[in-house]
């Protein structure tokens, strides 16, 4: 596995310091570190109100995934969301006046992110959970909530079957461990830092 990080990294133990930029080649196999990226978390009564008064797409079901203007928003519970830049820029900045019933869950903070992309991500996935992964290969834009190297883990699959995408988020705390993870059931994948 190729250790490659980025000078726009958050600095984490488990990251050397040698730069090197990340170059996405069709049929690569690749886990990006998006730790830096932004995300956030609301949950709370007002949640689903809130994003209708913001415009925001609020996701059919549990575990189904809606995209607006560079976000993806996960559907974690009955009123819970993941929200994800798709890109490096801040979210909007309705995140941050939020009225009553309404409520931040910190996960730009408290969880690592990880992106695996490339042929055999789904198969690779099954060294490290015991969750049937294979059958969502046609279903993009949903959320498996599971056990992921013995933590607990949110799976977000997009992409198609030819090209999937797996976000995986785990808490914050175990991100050495995860990347230890991946190098030792993994190793057919690169392991690189994306600013």
């Amino acid at each position: 596995m190729t250790l490659s990080p980025n000078t726009a990294l958050r600095r984490f133990p488990s990251v050397p310091c040698s730069v090197e930029s990340m170059t996405e080649i069709a049929g690569t196999r690749i886990i990006a570190d998006l730790t830096h990226r932004p995300r956030t978390g609301l949950r709370g009564h007002g949640t689903p109100e809130w994003c209708r008064a913001n415009e925001l797409p609020f996701p059919a079901g549990i575990n189904c995934v809606a995209r607006a203007e560079g976000l993806r928003i996960a559907r974690l519970g009955s009123t819970e969301l993941l929200v994800l830049s798709e890109s490096d820029a801040a979210l909007p900045s309705a995140f941050a006046d939020l009225p009553a019933g309404t409520y931040l869950a910190y996960r730009e903070e408290t969880w690592a992110w990880f992106r695996m992309t490339g042929p055999g991500t789904v198969e690779a996935l099954a060294a490290c959970t015991s969750e049937d992964l294979v059958h969502l290969r046609d279903a993009p834009d949903r959320v498996v909530q599971t056990r992921f190297a013995g933590l607990d883990a949110v799976l977000v699959l997009s992409g198609t079957e030819k090209a999937p995408v797996v976000d995986i988020f785990t808490d914050i705390a175990s991100h050495r461990y995860l990347t230890n993870v991946f190098a030792e059931r993994c190793p057919e994948f690169t392991l690189q830092w994306q600013g």
